[in-house]
């Protein structure tokens, strides 16, 4: 992927459409174009890394430390998104592992060379402003449904949001094991399972990891506590 493709994408992204394709140019010229598998490690809690990543394509997911001190799905990242912002601005350790989720292509950017393009220019700092705030709202949206919605509808709120991001309709392809998609639910794997029975009758069906919605309406009426 050249770095003409990359500013087309970026520039086509909500995060970093009101900023000039001069302030994106000076962004990618910073970085190098890097190939990780699934599995990859970009850094890994309690270390510091000189390094952020766009993420260009795939998936990336956050793990924090569970019950008796297993490895927590706890946030997950994709396209246009970067990969240790919040720590380099801060200056700070990971306090996660950061695990690419399905192969992955990201713009690897020094640290250092970052902070000084943000002193330097004010569009591409609010661009990350903005991304940084969407990635605030998004948690405040999990912990919402944590505390106010019942498994079945987190589970068709992750759906939704999975296919609204897909480019195939009517269906998308899971990056994560059912497990850590539990897990970032905040359900046990068991309680799933049931979420997602209960929603075969919406029309939802699960074939190893691809899922197929045909009528995602149904699923919207669930979430506003219809009869689906």
């Amino acid at each position: 992927m050249n770095y003409a493709v990359i500013t087309d994408r970026l520039s086509m992204s909500p995060i970093f459409a009101a900023c000039p394709n001069s302030s994106l140019d000076k962004l990618i010229a910073l970085g190098s174009e890097e190939g990780h598998p699934r599995g990859a490690t970009l850094s890994t809690r309690g270390e510091r890394s000189g390094t952020l990543h766009l993420i260009v394509s795939g998936q990336v997911g956050l793990y924090g430390e569970g019950p008796a001190q297993k490895p927590r799905l706890v946030n997950l990242l994709g396209p246009n998104e970067f990969v240790g912002l919040a720590e380099a601005l801060l200056d700070h350790p990971s306090d996660h592992d950061c695990v690419a989720l399905a192969p992955l292509e990201t713009l690897a950017i020094p640290r250092d060379r970052m902070i000084q393009l943000l002193f330097d220019d004010w569009d591409l700092q609010m661009s990350l402003l903005s991304c940084m705030s969407q990635r605030l709202h998004g948690l405040f949206k999990q912990i919402h449904a944590l505390k106010s919605q019942k498994a079945v509808q987190r589970v068709a709120a992750h759906l939704l949001e999975r296919l609204d991001q897909s480019e195939r309709s009517g269906e998308f392809r899971l990056t994560q094991d059912k497990k850590d998609l539990a897990s970032f639910l905040g359900l046990a794997p068991e309680s799933l399972s049931r979420a997602l029975n209960h929603l075969r009758a919406t029309g939802v069906e699960v074939r190893g990891k691809v899922v197929r919605i045909p009528d995602p309406g149904r699923l919207s009426v669930l979430l506003e506590g219809g009869d689906a």
